[in-house]
């Protein structure tokens, strides 16, 4: 007699690894929040005659 995977399981075994990968990524996020929280965009724009970056004025 065959043995018959329990049709549940599969589910389990979707949100496991789901719930891995969101906890994963909310750990990096959270590592990445902390590395950079003072830090402050420069928006800049390029300027195709002289080659150069230049930042925008407030």
């Amino acid at each position: 007699m065959k043995k018959k995977t329990p049709t549940w399981l599969t589910s389990a075994f979707i949100f496991i690894d789901l719930y891995e990968k969101i906890s994963v990524a909310s750990r990096r996020y959270s590592i990445i929040n902390q590395n950079y929280r003072d830090y402050k965009r420069i928006w800049q724009w390029f300027d195709e005659r002289t080659l150069q970056w230049y930042n925008y004025s407030e």
